[in-house]
């Protein structure tokens, strides 16, 4: 049986994977190594596209619960749009893309808990024909930026 771990450890580290109950083993990844493995946009083109397109959309990919839990990245008048997606999973969005994202054209800053599932979302939304997608990473990574 698998439990998430999800938690901060030293250093600022994010558990991303699943332990097991036998082997209680994690594998624990920083900001830098989640911005290599799952592409994120850094920081300072985040606050770029923010600052030149007030068009851009924030798409919020974690579950209702963790949202819940930790609340939503707004950024000033930016609309705030919510499509769970999964990591193997993205067939919700792909779904309703069209109907909460109706302009291609429009960057879509896209994140969730660690960068994996926005991953998911920004190669389901290209697919889609969206033009600017960004993966700024986990909630906890863009929570502090002063916007």
């Amino acid at each position: 049986q698998q439990k998430p771990c999800r938690q901060k450890h030293s250093q600022g580290k994010l558990c991303l994977y699943p332990t097991t109950s036998t082997t209680r083993s994690t594998v624990i990844m920083s900001y830098q190594e989640r911005t290599e493995q799952f592409g994120l946009t850094s920081k300072d083109e985040l606050k770029d596209v923010l600052q030149k397109h007030a068009n851009a959309v924030l798409l919020d990919v974690r579950q209702a619960k963790e949202i819940e839990e930790s609340g939503k990245f707004t950024a000033g008048d930016h609309p705030w749009v919510h499509v769970p997606v999964m990591p193997t999973d993205s067939e919700e969005l792909k779904s309703t893309c069209a109907k909460v994202l109706p302009d291609k054209e429009a960057p879509v800053i896209v994140y969730c808990k660690s960068g994996r599932r926005a991953s998911v979302a920004k190669s389901t939304l290209e697919e889609q024909g969206y033009k600017t997608v960004l993966n700024v990473g986990g909630y906890d990574d863009i929570a502090d930026l002063k916007l």
